[in-house]
């Protein structure tokens, strides 16, 4: 068990937050073989540990880096779709199926929170940014996903600031 990952903080704590840290911390970071259930839990593990990261910067809402055309939310949907598709075929539908999943329970709350026109607006973007970042990956045409997600960094913000998980490969 990986018992040097910090945990989320208080205020951002809840049951679906403590579960994906409970997950990230007991997936191995790397795997010695390359198959169906390897590439699945890397692939999983990735984006729990991006969404951890995302919640932690807790910069979403940021006028500042909306007014930049894009968010810390992008850039982390980002990192931890292209971490995933990169294992292989099997991390990049791995990816797909929680990010769809993620999504569509996403969506549901933004139409009781904000209306169904910035849910909508917001789950067009996220599957957007998801897809774009699997297609990436899987292009070969980038070294690291550092390099593949920086369109989607906003300009002022440093995430080394604010990173606990993010492994820079």
């Amino acid at each position: 068990m990986y018992n040097d990952y910090p945990t989320l903080r208080d205020d951002k704590r809840d049951f679906f937050k403590s579960t994906v840290e409970s997950v990230v911390k007991a997936i191995p970071p790397t795997f010695e073989s390359n198959n169906i259930l390897t590439q699945s839990l890397g692939a999983a593990r990735d984006l729990g540990e991006n969404y951890i990261n995302m919640v932690n910067a807790n910069l979403k809402s940021s006028a500042d880096m909306t007014s930049q055309g894009t968010t810390s939310d992008n850039y982390y949907h980002c990192l931890g779709n292209y971490n995933a598709a990169s294992r292989g075929d099997y991390g990049a539908k791995t990816a797909e199926i929680i990010g769809n999943a993620r999504e569509n329970f996403d969506y549901l709350k933004n139409i009781l929170k904000n209306g169904k026109m910035i849910a909508n607006l917001d789950d067009q973007n996220d599957r957007t940014v998801n897809l774009d970042s699997r297609n990436m990956a899987q292009s070969g045409q980038y070294n690291s996903a550092w390099d593949a997600c920086e369109k989607y960094r906003p300009k002022k913000y440093d995430p080394n600031e604010r990173l606990y998980y993010y492994r820079k490969y």
